[in-house]
């Protein structure tokens, strides 16, 4: 029996692989078409240090290609992104997303996803006494990712002076969004 030495590209590895678990690989072999073509826009992927005009082929919640001049014709929806850039998502830093118990909060999904941004930091809305309610409501909810920075205070924002201070006297996000809604 005489045996090969190891593959010497990937491409050659993988084929091996398939051959063994009786695969046929078939050169020069088309992608599935795609779901999602973004046509024309420059894409910046600093990963790879990629700064061109490029066609970019998503199939399902998957980036398949990503090459100059990719057919339209299988794609299910085209988007043109000419002029445009075209970037992994990008990263917001500082926000501040508990909707509806902070005041100075936005929605994260509202405010982030339309402008590119598929990653927030809080940055310390919600505190001791108040993450979980973040978790529950903000983090498990939103489909953009959220991390906090978490205010190690009890008390996060300043109380007016006409209620007293104690927690229970706090209204709770529950009862600030009714009162947002109703007027």
């Amino acid at each position: 029996m005489t045996r090969q030495g190891p593959a010497s590209t990937r491409r050659e590895f993988l084929a091996a692989t398939a051959a063994t678990l009786g695969l046929t690989v078939t050169a020069g072999a088309q992608p599935p078409p795609a779901d999602l073509l973004i046509a024309g826009g420059r894409v910046i992927d600093p990963a790879s240090g990629l700064s061109a005009v490029r066609d970019v082929a998503i199939t399902g919640s998957r980036i398949t290609r990503i090459a100059a001049n990719l057919p339209a014709a299988g794609a299910r929806r085209v988007v043109d992104a000419r002029g445009h850039l075209v970037t992994p998502g990008l990263v917001d830093l500082h926000v501040h997303v508990y909707d509806a118990v902070v005041p100075i909060s936005i929605d994260a999904d509202t405010a982030c996803l339309a402008r590119g941004t598929t990653t927030a930091v809080d940055g310390g809305s919600a505190g001791a006494s108040t993450f979980a309610g973040f978790r529950k409501h903000v983090i498990a909810r939103s489909r953009t990712r959220v991390f906090a920075w978490l205010n190690i205070s009890r008390s996060v924002w300043p109380m007016p002076t006409s209620t007293p201070t104690c927690a229970s006297s706090i209204p709770t996000w529950r009862q600030r969004r009714s009162t947002r809604t109703a007027t």
